[in-house]
């Protein structure tokens, strides 16, 4: 009996050892002392750092002729597969350094696509006077109002710096004027000293594209005699004579006068 009993607790704890055994495999086990890992951690970063280094190098190799854009696109396209953490540390590597412009401008309009609202928060009120930063911002704003235009509205109204100011309302600009001309009309109530330009900009991108809203926007408008006028020239090129009839209705009262009209459109038929 003696002998049977420790035949099974034999059993038992060889099987209890043959289980913890993997068991203690596939647990976590203990790294490596600090100053290994601080080593592992240098060895990761001289190893990002020198994928980016090689990267800005190849760029640069294909920039070197600005008028081949074969070449140009190919530097581009290398600027596309590199991801965000390694792209943004090539360009504050060459914004330290004040090296490699043509591809800094590259990299920083790539970081604006990739993450818009991340790029202002780092590089609005940044020296206005560097141009690849501009550009960035730019790109910035033009690729937010694309997604939200509300929220790049939003942040426009929120900037102090002239040079962001001037550069995030050209953006918002080119992306109203091509795709909501009305909206456009509300947003140069804004601009200050632009409004007059940016209206004339509504009104001849609606003319061209959505003559349709060209009477909602006469009633917006602060310069009427352009709002005619771009009501006008949409009109006589499509029918002359409705073109008259507006005028007979419509004209003089600050806009355009009938006689002014009426040359108009006869230099549109």
């Amino acid at each position: 009996m003696k002998n049977l009993i420790a035949c099974v607790v034999g059993v038992v704890a060889g099987s209890l050892v043959g289980w913890l055994v993997p068991l203690h495999n596939r647990l976590p086990q203990p790294s490596g002392n600090f100053a290994t890992a601080v080593r592992a951690a240098n060895e990761e970063n001289a190893h990002q750092s020198a994928d980016y280094q090689l990267a800005i190098q190849s760029i640069a190799e294909f920039l070197e002729d600005s008028s081949d854009w074969r070449r140009t696109l190919d530097g581009w396209r290398i600027v596309e597969s590199m991801p965000l953490d390694q792209l943004k540390a090539a360009a504050e590597s060459l914004l330290e350094s004040g090296k490699q412009k043509p591809v800094l401008t590259l990299l920083m309009k790539r970081w604006a696509i990739l993450a818009p609202e991340q790029f202002l928060e780092q590089f609005c009120s940044f020296d206005g006077r560097n141009r690849s930063v501009r550009r960035g911002v730019y790109q910035a704003f033009h690729h937010l109002a694309d997604q939200d235009i509300d929220r790049a509205i939003e942040r426009f109204h929120t900037l102090k710096s002239p040079s962001d100011h001037a550069t995030s309302k050209g953006a918002i600009t080119d992306v109203l004027a091509r795709r909501n001309p009305l909206r456009l009309i509300e947003f140069a109530k804004n601009t200050g000293s632009y409004r007059r330009q940016l209206e004339e900009l509504a009104f001849h991108n609606a003319a061209r594209s959505n003559p349709d809203l060209l009477v909602e926007m006469l009633e917006k408008a602060l310069y009427r005699k352009q709002a005619d006028e771009a009501l006008l020239r949409s009109l006589a090129m499509k029918e002359p004579f409705a073109a008259i009839r507006w005028l007979k209705d419509h004209g003089g009262g600050g806009g355009v006068s009938v006689e002014e009209g009426v040359a108009l459109v006869a230099l549109q038929d």
